[in-house]
């Protein structure tokens, strides 16, 4: 996982920053960072003319819905925060946007290029693996668990030729009824109504 930076002064390309995270980390981690490491090089640029502005863009929407969320405490959502805050008190103006990913856009391309640069590198930036992805591969092993069990059991014959695969069975919409539950599991025979031809 790769993380660009471009940063222009008056348009023209000053800087060019790359950040390896680690593979576990997430896309949104990336452009997190990314806008982390930006301010940071911002905060220390030998800008002094006043009133100071600096432009953020992002082709993340999500990114940009977080900073935007007061209640929001994911760490990189508060590290860009108190960045921010700390060079609008040597009186920056921050202002963050959105621009649109793979659209030709030489500002937005190069970063793009940075990151999958960085990609390949062995040095890792970051490696704080989110939540999320924790959770998730707890979630995985506990299904791969129930999934062996499943597989041995003799017990649910009926209801395992209806759903052999567990993860399958979770992800999938089922509206229960008596007569849906009685089907799979063979518990009672159906009581079937037939029209009768006459």
């Amino acid at each position: 996982m790769g993380a660009g930076i471009a940063i222009f002064i008056q348009s023209k390309l000053e800087h060019q920053l790359r950040y390896t995270l680690h593979n576990r980390c997430s896309n949104n981690q990336a452009e997190q960072l990314a806008i982390v490491k930006a301010l940071e090089k911002i905060k220390k640029s030998h800008n002094y003319s006043i009133p100071r502005r600096a432009i953020v863009h992002t082709d993340s929407r999500r990114t940009l819905k977080s900073i935007k969320n007061t209640i929001n405490h994911n760490y990189f959502i508060e590290e860009i925060g108190m960045k921010a805050i700390a060079l609008e008190n040597r009186e920056w103006t921050i202002i963050f946007t959105w621009i649109k990913a793979h659209a030709g856009i030489y500002g937005n391309e190069l970063p793009d290029k940075l990151a999958k640069e960085s990609a390949r590198n062995d040095y890792i930036s970051f490696d704080r693996i989110p939540k999320s992805k924790i959770v998730q591969q707890a979630r995985d092993q506990r299904i791969a668990k129930w999934q062996i069990h499943w597989d041995r059991t003799t017990k649910g014959l009926t209801t395992k030729q209806f759903f052999p695969i567990i993860k399958d069975r979770l992800t999938t919409k089922i509206k229960l009824t008596p007569n849906f539950t009685t089907l799979v599991t063979a518990q009672a025979k159906l009581r079937l109504t037939y029209a009768a031809l006459r």
